[in-house]
Protein backbone atom coordinates (compact mmCIF):
# COMPACT_ATOMS: atom_id res chain seq x y z
CA UNK A 1 0.00 0.00 0.00
CA UNK A 2 1.77 3.67 -1.04
CA UNK A 3 0.58 7.01 0.33
CA UNK A 4 0.92 9.36 -2.44
CA UNK A 5 0.79 13.00 -1.46
CA UNK A 6 -0.63 15.80 -3.88
CA UNK A 7 2.62 17.79 -3.94
CA UNK A 8 5.48 14.67 -3.08
CA UNK A 9 6.52 11.65 -4.11
CA UNK A 10 4.93 7.78 -3.25
CA UNK A 11 5.95 6.25 -0.05
CA UNK A 12 5.38 3.07 0.65
CA UNK A 13 3.34 1.92 3.67
CA UNK A 14 3.81 -1.51 3.74
CA UNK A 15 4.96 -4.58 2.75
CA UNK A 16 4.25 -7.15 -0.78
CA UNK A 17 0.62 -7.99 1.10
CA UNK A 18 -1.80 -7.15 -0.46
CA UNK A 19 -4.88 -5.08 1.07
CA UNK A 20 -8.73 -4.44 -0.47
CA UNK A 21 -12.12 -2.45 1.39
CA UNK A 22 -10.13 0.31 2.55
CA UNK A 23 -11.82 2.60 4.80
CA UNK A 24 -10.16 5.71 6.52
CA UNK A 25 -11.41 6.78 10.25
CA UNK A 26 -12.29 10.33 10.00
CA UNK A 27 -9.80 12.74 12.04
CA UNK A 28 -7.40 9.87 13.17
CA UNK A 29 -6.23 8.88 9.34
CA UNK A 30 -5.72 5.41 10.39
CA UNK A 31 -7.21 2.51 7.73
CA UNK A 32 -8.88 -0.35 8.25
CA UNK A 33 -8.95 -2.73 5.36
CA UNK A 34 -8.19 -6.51 4.50
CA UNK A 35 -5.13 -8.33 4.16
CA UNK A 36 -4.28 -11.33 1.91
CA UNK A 37 -1.51 -13.31 1.00
CA UNK A 38 -0.25 -16.46 -0.18
CA UNK A 39 0.79 -17.00 3.20
CA UNK A 40 -2.07 -16.20 5.51
CA UNK A 41 -6.13 -16.41 5.09
CA UNK A 42 -7.80 -13.08 4.88
CA UNK A 43 -8.17 -11.12 7.72
CA UNK A 44 -9.32 -7.67 8.88
CA UNK A 45 -6.38 -5.39 10.04
CA UNK A 46 -5.51 -1.96 11.02
CA UNK A 47 -2.65 0.00 9.27
CA UNK A 48 -1.14 3.34 10.75
CA UNK A 49 0.09 5.38 7.79
CA UNK A 50 2.77 7.42 10.17
CA UNK A 51 4.09 4.47 11.32
CA UNK A 52 3.46 1.90 9.21
CA UNK A 53 2.08 -0.40 11.98
CA UNK A 54 -0.28 -3.01 10.63
CA UNK A 55 -2.08 -4.79 13.54
CA UNK A 56 -4.69 -7.80 12.83
CA UNK A 57 -7.95 -7.33 14.28
CA UNK A 58 -10.00 -10.18 13.42
CA UNK A 59 -9.01 -13.92 14.90
CA UNK A 60 -12.18 -15.37 13.67
CA UNK A 61 -9.95 -18.26 11.54
CA UNK A 62 -7.01 -18.69 13.79
CA UNK A 63 -8.46 -22.01 15.71
CA UNK A 64 -9.53 -23.71 11.83
CA UNK A 65 -6.11 -22.68 10.14
CA UNK A 66 -3.65 -23.67 13.03
CA UNK A 67 -2.89 -26.98 11.51
CA UNK A 68 -2.83 -25.42 7.80
CA UNK A 69 0.50 -25.52 5.94
CA UNK A 70 0.21 -22.91 3.46
CA UNK A 71 1.93 -23.94 0.20
CA UNK A 72 5.21 -21.75 -0.71
CA UNK A 73 5.49 -20.01 -4.11
CA UNK A 74 9.08 -18.74 -5.94
CA UNK A 75 10.01 -15.85 -8.37
CA UNK A 76 11.25 -17.58 -11.86
CA UNK A 77 13.23 -15.57 -14.19
CA UNK A 78 13.44 -16.91 -18.17
CA UNK A 79 14.74 -15.19 -21.33
CA UNK A 80 11.44 -14.20 -23.31
CA UNK A 81 11.32 -13.18 -26.78
CA UNK A 82 14.46 -11.41 -28.38
CA UNK A 83 15.92 -12.29 -25.49
CA UNK A 84 14.00 -10.07 -22.96
CA UNK A 85 13.73 -11.54 -19.30
CA UNK A 86 10.49 -11.99 -18.32
CA UNK A 87 9.41 -12.72 -14.69
CA UNK A 88 6.64 -15.02 -13.05
CA UNK A 89 5.73 -14.62 -9.49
Amino acid sequence: MYEIPIDGKPRAITGEESYSSLAVAAGSGTVVGLRQDVHRATTLVRIEPKSKKVAKLSTVNDALLAGTAFGTYESVTYAGANGKRSRCG
